[in-house]
């Protein structure tokens, strides 16, 4: 299981670079784009132009709400450290357990071994 964890953190830590580095790239790429909208806002191409425009504005958009999207994804580092909590608490509770086990353990043994004080007095009387 621990496995799967470790190979799930490396995963999501490389989506979460990502959604960071691919829109940065298409930022660009829409930026570089923006004179073809100077081109297209002569009078026959105008309709085009403002598709265009639209196109580029969503663009950003879309661009925008995945670099943002990537601080909501923990880092690798983030989700070890909530691994190591969980697994010192399951270590924590394991040993409280123990502890209350020895003790369950213990008052069987008394109550045995009072019960066996009281067979032998009853067979010798």
């Amino acid at each position: 299981m621990i496995y799967l964890f470790l190979y799930l953190a490396s995963i999501i830590d490389n989506i979460k670079s990502d959604l960071v580095f691919i829109p940065l790239i298409l930022v660009l790429i829409a930026i570089c784009s923006i004179p073809i909208l100077g081109l297209l806002l002569e009078e026959k191409f105008f309709d085009y132009a403002k598709k265009y425009k639209n196109v580029i504005i969503n663009f950003f958009l879309i661009c925008l709400i995945l670099m943002f999207s990537a601080n909501f994804i923990p880092t690798k580092g983030t989700l070890y450290q909530m691994a190591a909590v969980y697994c010192g608490k399951e270590l924590n509770k394991t040993v409280q357990i123990d502890k209350k086990l020895q003790k369950v353990s213990e008052l069987i043994d008394l109550q045995l071994d009072k019960n066996i004080k009281e067979l032998k007095n009853v067979r010798n009387n």
